[in-house]
């Protein structure tokens, strides 16, 4: 309501064109993204309230743009950053707030612009990388918030990615690629992802940091054993001793009474350990490129191998749980210095240079999907092959595999559906895609659509 804004607001009208990058860009959208709340960020994305709106519709000064978008809702940074999480949490709100009628979530990478021409169409994906829509009213999703922490569990939330030579109707959801629509989706139900090991197996998205996977796992092994007390756990380590060593003092943490076992691939007598002796087994690895070398090896894939054969309980965390899927990146997980750069890079196809995985669970397993901001290998995974779906395990969460159920253990898993999808490459080597399907869930819930 200040003068600047009048005066831009009449410049637009005149027919003069506007832009902005990073904040620049969300404040075009008159319903505005202010960042997170409080110490919030990619982690705690896909909770309700995680994102600071400034609603259109709040009656106050504090807004996007009084011009800006009414049919999208901006975000930035948008891939190098994981704000995936972030605005299907927002466009699950925008739901609520508008009765059903939400705007379309649009999130442009760094280095990389849109355009909206009348608030009608998106069109002109320029730069290093690419965008992305949610949508969540062309497939009617719905949506819940669960657990404590009120995660979201969403079902059949539309997703494109948009290159060059894309353009996307705001008014009727669909995507043009070279002139032509393409796209056809409906949500159709699918099964859940199956184990093929003998007992209960859990899945893990790295759990060192805490949560409660451990303490299921540790209920489990001692269901499992005639005598706890005296009942054994094999820490099978694919990187190093501290690995294994980190693990041991969570499993003691989490009650464990029996005896811990360890074995480290490459150090003593790794080689001829017995994991069909031991009531429960945790295969371990922090480093993907460290757990590369040793799924690389004959004699440590043979181990695993038995344990997921005869084992009760078996525990694959992180690199070892997308071991434990169809095919696996051993890529190096980002630091401190790279994170915005790996996590664009994600949505190279060239990047994940996948491995074939172990096949347990069929479906491509990412962990740490939300802290490593890895949605972009999530994303190639089902274009890579559309027929299997994509399991995307936040941190501090796992997925328990038993009985033909696949349950979620703390936190929040992302399913992504592309078996109707139509993905490509750009010139840029980013992936697009039209009519992406993806699914949320929280603590204690199924998977299934």
């Amino acid at each position: 309501n200040s003068p600047a804004e009048k005066a831009m607001t009449d410049a637009v009208h005149r027919g003069v064109g506007h832009g902005g990058t990073s904040a620049g860009a969300a404040v075009e959208s008159v319903s505005m993204i202010n960042g997170y709340v409080g110490d919030y960020g990619a982690a705690q994305g896909l909770r309700r309230g995680s994102t600071l709106m400034w609603w259109s519709n709040d009656g106050d000064a504090e807004r996007g743009l009084v011009f800006g978008s009414q049919r999208a809702i901006y975000d930035q940074h948008f891939y190098e950053r994981g704000r995936f999480g972030r605005s299907l949490s927002t466009i699950a709100t925008a739901d609520e707030r508008f009765g059903g009628k939400s705007p379309v979530g649009v999130g442009v990478d760094y280095a990389t612009s849109i355009t909206n021409y009348g608030d009608r169409t998106l069109t002109q994906v320029v730069g290093n990388s690419g965008a992305a829509t949610i949508d969540f009213e062309s497939l009617g999703a719905t949506h819940r918030w669960v657990g404590t922490e009120r995660w979201l569990s969403a079902r059949k939330v539309k997703v494109n990615l948009l290159t060059e030579d894309n353009d996307y109707n705001l008014v009727t959801r669909r995507l043009t690629l070279h002139g032509k629509t393409v796209g056809d989706v409906s949500g159709r139900a699918w099964s859940n992802p199956r184990s093929s090991a003998s007992g209960i197996l859990y899945v893990g998205g790295g759990v060192l940091g805490g949560g409660k996977v451990m303490s299921a796992v540790v209920k489990d092994a001692a269901a499992a054993s005639a005598n706890p007390q005296n009942g054994r756990v094999l820490i099978l380590s694919a990187d190093t001793r501290g690995t294994a060593a980190a693990y041991g003092d969570k499993l003691k943490v989490a009650g464990w009474p029996g005896h811990i076992d360890q074995a480290t691939f490459g150090q003593g007598s790794w080689a001829s350990v017995n994991p069909g002796r031991y009531d429960a087994v945790l295969i371990v690895a922090v480093s993907p490129p460290q757990a590369a070398k040793a799924f690389g090896n004959a004699t440590f894939r043979a181990i695993a191998g038995k344990a997921f054969a005869a084992a009760p309980v078996v525990f694959a965390d992180g690199p070892a749980a997308a071991y434990a899927g169809t095919r696996w990146s051993g890529e190096a997980r980002p630091n401190g210095d790279n994170y915005e750069e790996k996590a664009g890079a994600a949505f190279k196809t060239s990047e994940a240079k996948w491995h074939a995985g172990a096949g347990v669970v069929g479906a491509s397993i990412i962990p740490a999907l939300n802290t490593d901001y890895v949605w972009g290998r999530l994303f190639n995974a089902v274009a890579v092959d559309k027929g299997e779906l994509g399991l995307g395990i936040s941190a501090g969460t796992a997925i328990r595999f038993h009985a033909g159920s696949a349950t979620v253990v703390d936190g929040s898993v992302v399913v992504a559906d592309g078996r109707d999808a139509r993905t490509w490459v750009s010139s840029n080597g980013t992936l697009g895609a039209a009519c992406l399907v993806v699914d949320t869930f929280g603590p204690g819930e199924a998977l299934r659509r």
